[in-house]
């Protein structure tokens, strides 16, 4: 979020607040519970041992409901912590998040995997998954390649942060 709002020098001064906050805790309900579903559905696809040609339609599948009900997640739990809350304590909150690198480059590498995602499972493996709806896996891909861009982030900081030789 960082690279289209930029933080305030102050949290009183910090602009649109209370869009900040929500669209973040929203997108990480989303990611949450993307996480969620594709590992679930991985897990039953362990103890199932189902054919591989299914495995790709199911993770789109689990994915797909796991973003959708983080979606709402996000939204309920937003609403109910900032319910009655003055607007300082929203900007307060916002900048502090627009000032957190580790939340940036989450923001970061999940939107790139999910557009990433979103498109291959649109166009690139429509073939592997028919028997889903366009919107299951549109919305399946987003989730899969959030979750898989949150993997890459999470398996990369070790080599970001090695010493220079």
């Amino acid at each position: 979020m960082d690279l289209v709002l930029k933080q305030a020098a102050y949290a009183e001064e910090q602009p649109y607040s209370r869009a900040i906050l929500i669209t973040h805790v929203i997108h990480r309900g989303f990611n949450m519970w993307s996480i969620l579903g594709t590992g679930a559905t991985l897990a039953w696809a362990g103890y199932q041992r189902p054919p591989l040609s299914t495995l790709y339609p199911s993770l789109l599948a689990g994915a797909a409901r796991g973003g959708i009900f983080g979606l709402g997640f996000g939204a309920l739990a937003v609403t109910g912590r900032m319910w009655g809350r003055d607007l300082v304590e929203w900007q307060d909150r916002s900048w502090r998040l627009l000032g957190h690198a580790t939340q940036n480059s989450t923001d970061h590498w999940s939107l790139v995997g999910a557009a990433a995602g979103a498109i291959a499972s649109g166009t690139v493996y429509a073939s592997t998954a028919k028997q889903l709806s366009m919107g299951t896996r549109l919305v399946g891909g987003a989730a899969l390649g959030s979750t898989l861009g949150i993997v890459a982030m999470l398996a990369s900081r070790p080599l970001l942060k090695a010493p220079k030789a």
